[in-house]
């Protein structure tokens, strides 16, 4: 052997692929390899090359990367890329990068995949030998990846279902009891965390504040941006009893703190208990549907701009006035509740919705709830596709 076929040798001699192989045969595969050298920075393997030769790490590190995000890297004597490609046929999957000045044996692919053909070669048996425990030793780092995974999936699931408990018990503790006004309340979220919201506050004795809100998506960034919403509303309702003057001041706050593509729309009135009256401001969100001796009407309505787009030079906010009737039942909702009702040509889903409730509105307050829950649901499958909530207060 000369120098390099002897440098060759001691290599593949350490490598845990081909210490178990026998010298004798190990000597006749140094007819397959060759000595390749590349400077820090230098692409070994481009993602999608052709190229099926299998490299065998003397020194050096390189990265590997995939789709230009990085992977991980290999800086073990011994340790082997492109062996894939020699396998599957198929161009590399990953790019391969010299880290630092970088010094690998390289094994002919040409002879490889004549040998990989022909049982009968000598060489045959070390092929397969060597590839077998590349394969091994892959499918258990593999194994323990994915166990780690599942370990850590368990754990970010166990950590979301908590903080859903938590969102969960931050929305019930905002809620006050409203003398002769019960509320009845049904919310789900379409994913762990949600972007609806909801909260009834005392403003004094006589006037509570009715809150609803729907953050643009639903997940994590939503949930939290429901919660501090929802927080703003409960110190902000004692400012002032007046809705229009409210919404001005928490889309004051928002429009300072609002993440890019994102704003919530907003119900939120005030009641006088006394009076029985509701004065009531919309922020880009729908009307709610009121239901007196089995009829429904929405609410009289100008939309306004939902909280957190625009200043307050811009965004517009009005009142209106709402008298309740012993016997009246008071529905809000999120758009979750009626956007899986399908269309038919001349109503709005929206349409639809109240004159499904106008249909079953003879029935008590906690069956109309989950009869309208199970409707909008009955037209997707499985769970709603957007977070679903649905406040129903009753006049005595």
């Amino acid at each position: 052997m000369d120098t390099v076929q002897k440098k060759i040798f001691r290599n593949l001699k350490k490598s845990r692929y081909f210490q178990h192989i026998p010298e004798r045969s190990l000597r006749k595969f140094l007819a397959l390899t060759y000595i390749l050298r590349f400077k820090e920075g230098n692409i070994v393997l481009m993602q999608g090359q052709e190229s099926s030769n299998v490299y065998c790490i003397i020194n050096g590190i390189v990265s590997v990367r995939i789709d230009d995000e990085f992977i991980y890297n290999l800086s073990r004597s011994g340790d082997m890329f492109g062996e894939m490609g020699v396998i599957s046929g198929k161009p590399s999957n990953a790019e391969i990068k010299a880290v630092e000045d970088l010094e690998v044996i390289v094994i002919s692919s040409d002879l490889l995949q004549t040998i990989q053909g022909d049982s009968s070669h000598e060489l045959h048996h070390i092929f397969y030998e060597w590839f077998s425990r590349i394969l091994t030793e892959k499918l258990e780092l593999t194994s323990q990846k994915a166990k780690r995974f599942e370990e850590l999936n368990n754990y970010l699931n166990s950590d979301l279902e908590a903080a859903k408990q938590v969102q969960y018990e931050v929305f019930f503790s905002r809620i006050v009891s409203i003398p002769n006004l019960p509320l009845f309340l049904k919310c789900e979220f379409s994913d762990i965390l949600g972007g609806d919201f909801y909260g009834v506050f005392e403003v004094d004795e006589e006037h509570y504040g009715i809150l609803l809100g729907d953050v643009t998506g639903h997940g994590t960034a939503a949930s939290l941006i429901a919660v501090t919403t929802l927080d703003l509303f409960r110190f902000a309702v004692k400012i002032s009893k007046s809705p229009q003057e409210t919404m001005y001041h928490i889309n004051e706050l928002c429009v300072e703190t609002m993440p890019e593509k994102y704003f919530v729309t907003i119900f939120y009135g005030v009641y006088n208990i006394k009076s029985r009256q509701l004065i009531y401001a919309l922020g880009g969100h729908h009307p709610g549907i009121l239901v007196r001796k089995n009829e429904t009407l929405q609410f009289k309505s100008k939309p306004g701009m939902p909280i957190g787009i625009f200043d307050n030079s811009i965004s517009k906010y009005t009142e209106e006035k709402l008298q309740l009737e012993a016997g009246d039942r008071l529905l809000l909702f999120t758009d979750g509740a009626f956007e899986t009702i399908p269309t038919i040509k001349g109503f709005s889903r929206l349409e639809l919705f109240q004159q499904f409730i106008e249909k079953n509105s003879d029935l008590p307050s906690p069956e109309l709830i989950n009869k309208i829950y199970n409707y909008g649901r009955s037209f997707y499958e499985g769970k709603y596709p957007d977070d679903f909530t649905l406040l129903l207060f009753e006049q005595t």
